[in-house]
C-alpha cells in the first residue's frame, strides 16, 4: 500500500507546478527523465516521483539524482499509473499540474511555455504540445489539433488521440469539476484519453504547435506492455464513455444496452461512421468479451460491423 504520509507531504509544498512521475521498472530510463525536468528553464516546481513497487533498480536510480525539488515515494505494492496520479491530484497544492513519464524526456522549455500560455489565457484550462515519437534510430514529429475547435471536431469525428497526454498541463481547479482518473482504465489503458476528453467536454483546451516532449517508442513502455485482453479496445471504451456522457446515459450495463437499442433505430447508419462502430464494439465488450476478442481483427472490422448493425436493427 502507498505510504500515505509521503503523499500527505505534498500539502506543505507550494510550488507553482507539480510534475507527476510514476515509475515501474524504469531503472534504465528514469535518470534521463528526471534530469530533463530538473533542467527546465522554469524553476518553481516539485517533482513527485513514485516507485510503484519496482523489481529492478528504479529506486536506486531515483535516489542518485539529488535535487530538493524531488519528492520521492516508494510503494511496497503495485498500485498502477492512474491510482498514483489520483493520489497526487488529491494532495497537490500547486496551481498547475503536469506529467512526465519515466521512460520519456522533455524539452527544457516545456514547463515555461505551457505555464506562460495558461497564465496569459484565463479561459484556457488545459494545454498540451506536439511531440517527437522516438524510435531506436529516428525521431518522428507527431502533430495534434491546435485550437479547442479543432479538438472538438476531432472528437466529433471519433478521433481519440487529441493530445500528447504526458505533455499536457492543466489548472488544478479543473479537478473540482472533472474529478480524477477513472481507474477502470488502470489495467486496460487509455485512462489519459478518457480523462482529457472529460476535460475537453467542460473546458477550453489547446495544443502548442511545438514539439516539447519526447515519447520513447519501445515494446517495454507502459503503454505497450499491458497484457489485458481488452487493451486493444481501451480507446474505443474511452470514446464510448464520452458518447454516453454526451447523451446523458449512466455507465451501467443496463443503460448501455438500452442506449444501443435506441440507436438501432438509425437503420441507415453508415459503416464508415466511426462513432457508430465504436458503440457496437463496446456494447459487445460489455455483453460478450470472448466473442469480441475472437472476432474483432483489423481486416474484418468493417464486415463484422455490418453484420452487427443488421442484427441490432432486426
Amino acid at each position: 500500500m502507498p505510504i500515505i504520509s509521503d503523499f500527505n507531504n505534498l500539502a506543505s509544498r507550494h510550488e507553482i507546478i507539480t510534475v507527476i512521475m510514476p515509475a515501474y521498472n524504469a531503472g534504465q530510463t528514469i535518470i534521463k527523465a528526471l534530469k530533463s525536468i530538473i533542467a527546465q528553464s522554469f524553476k518553481d516546481f516539485v517533482i513527485v516521483v513514485v516507485d510503484d513497487a519496482s523489481t529492478d533498480n528504479t529506486w536506486e536510480s531515483i535516489q542518485s539524482v539529488a535535487d530538493p525539488r524531488i519528492l520521492s515515494i516508494r510503494l511496497t505494492e503495485n498500485q498502477g499509473n492512474l491510482a498514483i496520479r489520483n493520489h497526487v491530484f488529491k494532495h497537490s497544492q500547486s496551481a498547475y499540474i503536469t506529467f512526465q513519464d519515466a521512460d520519456d524526456w522533455s524539452h527544457p522549455e516545456r514547463l515555461q511555455k505551457l505555464h506562460t500560455i495558461l497564465s496569459e489565457q484565463a479561459d484556457l484550462a488545459l494545454c498540451g504540445s506536439w511531440c517527437f515519437n522516438v524510435f531506436d534510430t529516428e525521431q518522428q514529429l507527431k502533430r495534434y489539433p491546435i485550437s479547442h475547435t479543432e479538438i472538438l471536431e476531432n472528437i466529433a469525428y471519433g478521433a481519440t488521440n487529441n493530445y500528447c497526454s504526458a505533455s499536457a498541463m492543466f489548472r488544478r481547479e479543473v479537478l473540482e469539476s472533472v474529478g480524477y482518473y477513472d481507474e477502470l482504465f488502470n489495467d486496460i489503458g487509455s485512462g489519459d484519453i478518457d480523462w482529457q476528453t472529460r476535460v475537453t467536454e467542460q473546458f477550453t483546451t489547446a495544443n502548442l504547435p511545438e514539439a516539447l516532449y519526447y515519447y520513447r517508442q519501445h515494446s517495454e513502455s507502459f503503454s505497450k506492455s499491458r497484457k489485458h485482453p481488452l487493451s486493444h479496445l481501451s480507446a474505443d471504451i474511452a470514446y464510448f464513455c464520452h458518447l454516453l456522457r454526451k447523451n446523458g446515459i449512466i455507465y451501467s450495463k443496463d443503460e448501455i444496452i438500452e442506449f444501443i437499442k435506441a440507436q438501432a433505430g438509425i437503420t441507415n447508419a453508415p459503416v464508415k461512421d466511426r462513432a457508430w462502430q465504436r458503440m457496437l464494439l463496446v456494447l459487445l465488450y460489455r455483453l460478450s468479451p470472448e466473442k469480441l476478442r475472437n472476432s474483432v481483427v483489423a481486416r474484418r472490422r468493417k464486415k463484422q460491423t455490418q453484420k452487427w448493425i443488421r442484427a441490432y436493427n432486426q
